[in-house]
Order: C-alpha cells, then structure tokens, then sequence
C-alpha cells in the first residue's frame, strides 16, 4: 500500500513511511500473528468441504483456532456459514 500511495497518489514518501512503520509496529505490539502454515491443513479441509476459498477458509480457521468470530462485510461468505452446522455463529456482520 505504500508503493501505491507514493507512486500512484502521489503522497509524500516520509508520510507513508512513517505510517507503514507505525502500522508494523501496532502488529508487532498488538496483534497475535498465526503462521498461515500452522492452520492451513484446517483451512484446505474447511474450504474443500465448504466450497469456499482458501483465502476465506483460512480467516474462518484463524477465527476457530483463537476462539473468536470473524467480522465481516461479505454476505455471501456470511450466509454459508450461517446455513453450516459446522460453521454456524463463526461470522458477524457488521
């Protein structure tokens, strides 16, 4: 997002420097990060048996593994989860 706010937008180089610095440090500080690689079996069963994108799959498994919902805005990926026993209550919509 930098590159493109530099080159496409023309914003200045410091500020989205210090904003790509600040935004790495709140996922550093903040955030819990989980290696894709640590839920991918889960996701590839999930998305083959949901008929869902990896890319989904793997937010629902992350949601499962840290015992939390996913929020949010795609009401497709919603409404399947809605209509899975196995998924039910796993998405909220804001």
């Amino acid at each position: 997002m930098a590159w493109k706010r530099v080159h496409i937008f023309g914003e200045d180089y410091a500020f989205a420097s210090n904003a790509l610095k600040g935004a790495a440090n709140f996922v550093k500080d903040v955030c819990q990060v989980v290696e894709s690689w640590e839920i991918m079996a889960n996701a590839l069963q999930l998305a083959i048996n949901q008929l869902i994108t990896i890319y989904d799959s793997l937010f629902l498994s992350l949601a499962r593994k840290v015992k939390s919902q996913l929020l949010t805005t795609d009401q497709g990926l919603h409404s399947r989860t809605e209509a899975s026993a196995e998924l039910k209550g796993l998405t909220l919509m804001p």
